[in-house]
């Protein structure tokens, strides 16, 4: 008999970061087990074989999703037609909720597990679509503490795994990582401001202008991007040019940890500098300038963007979003960080109550595949 069948769809590269973790962990459980869908390189290395690379459906926010209409509804048919010649024993959705939540209801509805990692943060926006998770997926395994309860408000019995991302960091040795970083790069000398971007071509071409403009201000300071190279160098050198500021790619941990302080992209970025136990100012913005801002946050039902203040439910790193992201604000909010120490200080101290939150006793992983067997057992034990 062959192993399990698992189609897992996963969006943008987090999801990617994530789904590698849990493919891993789902082949310990299961021999023979195989893995398709839609994912990146992360997930390829861990034994997945992938229909369409996560980088094709990187569309940021709703303009780019409506420029991109046509795209989206090839990926959709895709999806489903893929499925439904994979035939799997649980299609497992992660994150990326515009397109998965569709897919979630052609799956339920066409009698597959569903199995939802990661669901969308209704907590924040758009609660209506609990009703639809609730009404499509057999499953739901949430990384937020806090998310357990609001979700339970809608009948949905949500697990809590822990987040993937303390099981990411604590593979990485900081030390270690650290000098041997260093010595590559030859980024010895001036202290060193880590800016990260984001990890979508939209985040990047809004975001990165204002952080290189704050650059200027920092003659004592080398400022560095963390750049992904799934995206291609270009999108970076158009943005650089007649500036100081480096490109580091995919080496963003050990970039983090060497920083005085860093930069951020709202999204699991700011968790990841938490963890890694780097000062931080949080940045956003989309095209669309004011009008984008106000329409956020009228469908926004929580009062932070980034997850550090969002899981502690207070502000602990300071929030730059649409048009009061720009040169100034950022120099402010970064003073803060590099000249004054109780500031500081408590920014850290803050983050080691965040990891106390967020770390579980066994591996994130391994307890969302364990989740994950269990609801596929009796299905397998039937046939």
């Amino acid at each position: 008999m062959g192993g399990n069948r698992f189609f897992i769809l996963a969006g943008e590269a987090s999801g990617d970061l994530h789904g590698a973790h849990l493919i891993r962990a789902l082949k310990s459980l299961s021999s023979n087990a195989s893995f398709s869908g839609f994912g990146g390189d992360k997930m390829a290395e861990a034994g997945f074989v992938p229909i369409l690379h996560c980088n094709e459906l990187a569309f940021m926010g709703f303009f780019d999703v409506i420029r991109n209409l046509g795209k989206v509804k090839k990926y959709l048919a895709l999806a489903k037609n893929s499925i439904k010649s994979f035939n799997p024993d649980v299609v497992i959705l992660i994150d990326y909720p515009g397109f998965n939540l569709k897919i979630a209801k052609y799956a339920h509805d066409s009698g597959y597990k569903v199995v939802y990692f990661i669901p969308p943060k209704v907590w924040a926006s758009r609660a209506k679509r609990a009703l639809k998770i609730k009404a499509s997926c057999d499953a739901v395994i949430s990384i937020l503490p806090f998310e357990i309860d609001f979700l339970a408000k809608y009948g949905i019995n949500a697990f809590y795994a822990g987040n993937p991302l303390t099981e990411a960091i604590a593979g990485f040795n900081k030390t270690q990582n650290k000098k041997e970083f260093l010595a590559a790069t030859a980024l010895q000398g001036k202290p060193i401001i880590a800016l990260l971007a984001g990890s979508r071509v939209g985040e990047v071409k809004h975001i990165l202008p204002v952080m290189v403009e704050a650059a200027s201000a920092y003659p004592d300071f080398q400022f560095v991007v963390a750049g992904v190279s799934s995206l291609g160098s270009g999108i970076y050198e158009s943005y650089l040019k007649n500036s100081n500021v480096r490109v580091i790619y995919d080496n963003t941990y050990a970039l983090v940890s060497c920083a005085e302080a860093a930069l951020v992209a709202s999204g699991t970025a700011t968790l990841e500098t938490a963890l890694l136990g780097t000062p931080q100012v949080v940045c956003y913005a989309l095209s669309g300038g004011s009008f984008v801002y106000y329409l956020f946050r009228a469908f926004m039902r929580v009062n932070y963007i980034s997850l550090v203040n969002l899981i502690l439910d207070k502000p602990v790193v300071e929030e730059l979003i649409q048009q009061y992201y720009h040169k100034a604000s950022v120099i402010a909010a970064l003073n803060k960080i590099l000249y004054d120490k109780k500031y500081c200080d408590v920014m850290l101290g803050n983050y080691k109550t965040l990891q106390s939150i967020v770390e579980t006793e066994d591996i994130p992983s391994k307890m969302a595949a364990s989740e994950i067997m269990r609801i596929i057992k009796p299905q397998k034990e039937s046939l």
